[in-house]
């Protein structure tokens, strides 16, 4: 998955698991 699309904030913080999914 392009990483690009990743909020900043998830990268750094993973506060939220689903971010971290669809950033991943």
């Amino acid at each position: 998955m392009p990483t690009s699309r990743c909020p900043p904030l998830a990268s750094t913080r993973p506060i939220v698991p689903a971010a971290k999914t669809m950033c991943f």
